[in-house]
């Protein structure tokens, strides 16, 4: 699963490893899902890449949970490699610079810790997932990051994550 606004095809590594199936992009969500052809369904998520030798490290997601004010999220971007920081509002309503389109219910993080090309990335506190990275968004005139919770894809679509 990845942000609707990303391109339809899923790739790491240099290499093609997800079929685009389907998207949920609009007011109410940003996913989009895949199949991927050469392995079986996964629970597994990138949460980390070593600068030096590029290679990807992967934990396991064993619950989805909603995050409030205050709680410590991480995030990791392909671009940015991620980072921790906190929720400061969830369920606010956010406009796409780029193309004007308004999306509902995103959770904003206290700082911006991403930058562009890391859309459609996890949010996550150890193997527990919260989100799909959204973008940035400007709140009491600092600029933040933002995500899709996965209850705001879970209300709209029919998608659930693979846990334990």
């Amino acid at each position: 699963m990845t942000a609707a606004h990303c391109p339809n095809g899923l790739n790491y590594e240099n290499r093609l490893n997800a079929e685009f199936m389907g998207e949920a992009k609009g007011v109410n969500t940003d996913a989009q899902w895949h199949r991927s052809p050469q392995e079986d369904a996964s629970n597994n998520f990138i949460y980390s890449r070593n600068e030096r030798t590029g290679q990807l490290s992967t934990n396991r997601v064993t619950s989805v949970d909603t995050a409030t004010p205050g709680t410590g999220v991480c995030f990791y971007g392909d671009y940015s490699n991620g980072a921790c920081t906190s929720v400061i509002a969830i369920g606010e309503d956010a406009r796409d610079s780029r193309t004007q389109e308004l999306y509902y219910g995103i959770t904003i993080a206290n700082t911006y810790i991403s930058t562009g090309g890391d859309s459609g990335g996890p949010w996550f506190t150890n193997q527990k997932a919260y989100g799909i990275h959204w973008g940035r968004i400007r709140v009491d005139g600092r600029d933040r990051s933002a995500y899709t919770s996965l209850q705001r894809i879970y209300a709209t679509t029919d998608l659930r994550v693979l846990t334990l």
